[in-house]
């Protein structure tokens, strides 16, 4: 099953791409559990309902993830779809330099790097990582 947030269906644009979507996602032999989150006050919840439900991924056509909700998802492992968000990066630099640790965790363990902090000199911090000494730039 695949949880489908999305925000009223007023908009024919809206109506014709979820159109298309749920027929894509149903001829790979998925269902879909739709939840609409006109209201936001119960958006936060109803997507964590969406984890009690065990779905295989989600995809958001409205709204966003609060840091609690994305890593509920993450802890489950449940895939998420974020539809028509602005990207404010290219996408290999959110590999080689995740805004925040949640970005990091988000995106896979490929991402997190033990180690601890050796010195800070201006724009420079070097690090003793778990298997190697490297310097960075501060973030």
């Amino acid at each position: 099953m695949i949880g489908l947030v999305t925000f009223g269906l007023e908009d024919p644009f809206r109506v014709q791409f979820l159109h298309h979507l749920i027929s894509a996602i149903q001829k790979i032999g998925y269902r879909l559990l739709v939840i609409d989150v006109s209201d936001p006050a119960h958006m936060s919840r109803s997507m964590l309902n969406l984890v009690q439900y065990q779905v295989a991924g989600v995809v958001v056509t409205s709204g966003s993830l609060s840091p609690k909700i994305g890593q509920n998802f993450i802890r489950c492992n449940v895939l998420v779809v974020l539809i028509n968000r602005a990207v404010i990066a290219a996408p290999r630099q959110f590999y080689e330099q995740p805004a925040s640790a949640f970005i990091a965790d988000f995106i896979g363990d490929a991402n997190l790097v033990q180690g601890a902090a050796r010195a800070i000199n201006g724009e420079q911090a070097e690090a003793t990582l778990t298997w190697r000494c490297a310097q960075m730039p501060c973030a």
